[in-house]
C-alpha cells in the first residue's frame, strides 16, 4: 500500500488536478457498477436472439457460462496486473474490449465466435471491476476490514446483475435486442473518454512484471469450464451420453482436468497452487457453494417456465421481480455488513440464515405454483431469494478469508467459479431439466388415460382445447413435484447447518469414544 493510503487523508494519485478529490472515489464506484452492468449476452434478450440468429436455448446458455468462465477464471492474475500497469491503462484495456464484444455481438450469428467473445467480455469485465474496488479498498474499508469489505463488494457486483436486466427488458420491448449492445457501448465509450482525458498513468502498488506466471495454466483452467459448462447445458440437448458429442467432450473435460492437476504438481509457479486446496475448511466451503449455486437454479428453471409460459405473464411484467430482487440484495448485504462488522457476529450462523431464506423461498413457490396464482404473489419470495443468497455469499467469502492466507485466496476464488460456473449453475439447470422432461412424462401418463370419449366431461369438449388444458394441468403439477424435491434438499441443508451450529456438537464431541464399564464389588449370594 503506497504512502498516499497509509497517512493523512485517502487520495488518488490517478487523477489529474481540476478532478475535486471529494468525487474521485465515487467515480471508480459509477465505474465499477458501469462494468458490472454491462454484459456481452443479456438473459432478457435470448427470447429474441433465439429468433433472430436462430439459435437453441441452450447456445445462449453456453455464452452466459462462458462469461461467467471468463470472470473467475482471471483472479490469480488480477493482482499482478495490478503491478504491471497503470489504472489508466487497465481501464483502457478493459473498456475498449468490451465496447468491440458487444459490438460483436450485436453483429454475428456465429456461435463459437458468440462463445469466445463472452469468455473475454467476462474476463476483462471483473479485471476493470478489481481494478475500480481494489484502487479505493483504503477508502471502502480502512486496514483491510474484510467483513466491511465484502458486503459492500458484493453490492457492486450482485446489484448491477438486475440493473441491467431492468435496463434491458424496456430496450428490447420497445426497440430492438441489439440496441441494448450499442446503448451499453455508448455508454462504456463516454467511460473510456472520460479516463483517458481526466486521468494520469500512476503505479499506487510500484512497477513490476509478469514473470514466471503460468499463462498455459489459466488457458487450461479456462478451457475446464467451458468443457464442464458445455457438457451440463448440451447433455440433455444430445441426450447425454447416447451422443458422440457428450462422449468427446467427458473425454476431453477429463484430459483438461488431468492437465490442470499435473501443472499443480510438477511446474513450480502453477496457475493454482495444490495448496491452496489442501486447507481443512475449503472442501466444506466449496460444497456449500455448489449446492447454493445448485438450488438457486430453480429461478431459471422453474420460476420462469411458470409465469412466461404456464401463467402467461410478458416481460414487461415479469421485469418488476427485479426491482425486488435487487432490493433483497442490497438489504442482504447490508444486513452482512451489520451482522459482519458491526456486530461481529459468528460467519457460520449468517449463512445459516441465508440457508433458511432459501429454504423459505422454495416453500412459498411449492404453495404459489398453480395456474391461478397473480404477479403481486411472487415479489416476497423473490426480495427473500436474493437476501439469503447475497447473506450466504458474504459469509461464505469472509469464511474462505479467514482460513486462507491472502496468496492463495485469489486462486481458491477460481476454485470457487469452477464449482460455481463449471459445475453449480449449470449441473443445476441439467438436473431441473432432465427432471421436468421426466416428471412432465410421467404426469401426462397419469392424467391424460381418461381424456376419451367415455368420459362425460370431455364428449361436448374440442380435444384441442381438452388437450391443451391437460398440458397446462400436467406442467403445473411436474414444476410443483421438482419444487417439493427442492424443498426436502433445502430443508436438509439447513439441518446439517443446524447441526454445525449446536452447542450439543461441542458436547457430543468431547464425549470419549469409549466407555470402561466399572467393576462392582457388591457380591451376590
Amino acid at each position: 500500500m503506497s504512502a498516499e493510503h497509509s497517512h493523512g487523508p485517502f487520495r488518488l494519485p490517478c487523477f489529474k488536478e481540476f478532478v475535486p478529490q471529494g468525487i474521485r472515489p465515487w467515480i471508480f464506484v459509477l465505474i465499477a457498477v458501469a462494468l458490472q452492468t454491462s454484459n456481452v449476452v443479456y438473459p432478457p434478450s435470448a427470447a429474441n436472439m433465439y429468433g433472430n440468429l436462430s439459435l437453441l436455448h441452450e447456445d445462449v446458455m453456453m455464452c452466459l457460462y462462458s462469461a461467467f468462465a471468463g470472470m473467475n477464471v482471471a483472479f490469480p492474475m488480477m493482482w499482478r496486473f495490478k503491478f504491471s500497469l497503470t489504472t489508466r491503462q487497465i481501464l483502457t484495456i478493459t473498456l475498449s474490449t468490451l465496447i468491440v464484444c458487444n459490438f460483436v455481438t450485436a453483429h454475428t450469428d456465429s456461435v463459437p465466435l458468440l462463445i469466445a467473445v463472452s469468455f473475454i467480455g467476462g474476463f476483462v469485465k471483473i479485471w476493470g471491476t478489481f481494478e475500480s474496488i481494489s484502487t479505493i479498498n483504503p477508502w471502502l474499508a480502512p486496514n483491510l476490514d474484510f467483513p466491511k469489505f465484502f458486503p459492500i463488494l458484493y453490492m457492486l457486483i450482485l446489484g448491477p446483475i438486475y440493473i441491467s436486466v431492468l435496463i434491458d427488458v424496456p430496450m428490447t420491448y420497445y426497440a430492438t435486442w441489439e440496441d441494448m449492445h450499442r446503448f451499453i457501448a455508448g455508454v462504456l465509450l463516454v467511460i473510456l473518454l472520460f479516463v483517458r482525458l481526466c486521468m494520469v498513468d500512476f503505479f499506487p502498488m510500484g512497477k513490476g512484471k509478469l514473470l514466471a506466471f503460468d499463462f498455459t495454466g489459466l488457458l487450461l483452467w479456462g478451457l475446464l469450464m467451458l468443457q464442464m459448462s458445455f457438457i451440463a447445458i448440451y447433455g440433455e440437448h444430445y441426450n447425454w451420453f447416447q451422443s458422440g458429442e457428450i462422449r468427446l467432450a467427458t473425454g476431453c473435460c477429463l484430459i483438461t482436468a488431468g492437465l490442470c492437476i499435473g501443472r499443480m504438481l510438477n511446474i513450480r509457479h502453477p496457475y493454482i497452487k495444490w495448496d491452496a486446496l489442501c486447507y481443512k475448511r475449503v472442501p466444506v466451503a466449496l460444497l456449500l457453494f455448489f449446492l447454493t449455486d445448485a438450488i438457486m437454479e430453480t429461478p431459471n428453471s422453474l420460476q420462469n417456465i411458470l409465469t412466461n409460459d404456464l401463467l402467461g405473464f410478458d416481460s414487461m411484467n415479469t421485469v418488476k421481480f427485479n426491482w425486488f430482487a435487487l432490493a433483497g440484495t442490497l438489504s442482504g448485504c447490508l444486513f452482512s455488513l451489520w451482522w459482519l462488522w458491526k456486530m461481529r457476529l459468528p460467519i457460520i450462523r449468517l449463512a445459516f440464515l441465508g440457508i433458511l431464506c432459501a429454504v423459505g423461498y422454495q416453500t412459498f413457490m411449492y404453495f404459489l405454483t398453480s395456474t391461478g396464482t397473480a404477479l403481486e404473489h411472487f415479489y416476497f419470495p423473490t426480495y427473500l431469494r436474493t437476501f439469503g443468497y447475497a447473506a450466504v455469499y458474504c459469509s461464505l467469502t469472509y469464511y474462505l478469508k479467514e482460513q486462507i492466507p491472502f496468496d492463495h485466496f485469489l486462486q481458491v476464488l477460481t476454485i470457487v467459479g469452477v464449482i460455481r460456473s463449471g459445475i453449480g449453475g449449470s449441473v443445476g439447470e441439467a438436473i431441473y431439466g432432465y427432471g421436468l422432461r421426466w416428471s412432465v412424462a410421467k404426469n401426462t401418463a397419469h392424467l391424460g388415460y381418461t381424456l376419451d370419449n367415455l368420459n362425460a366431461t370431455m364428449r361436448n369438449m374440442p380435444f384441442g382445447e381438452a388437450y391443451g388444458e391437460l398440458m397446462r394441468q400436467v406442467m403445473a403439477v411436474s414444476i410443483k413435484e421438482l419444487w417439493g424435491y427442492t424443498v426436502i434438499v433445502c430443508i436438509f441443508l439447513f439441518l446439517v447447518f443446524l447441526l454445525f451450529d449446536s452447542p450439543a456438537l461441542a458436547v457430543i464431541r468431547k464425549m470419549p469414544k469409549h466407555f470402561k464399564m466399572k467393576k462392582s464389588t457388591d457380591r451376590t449370594h
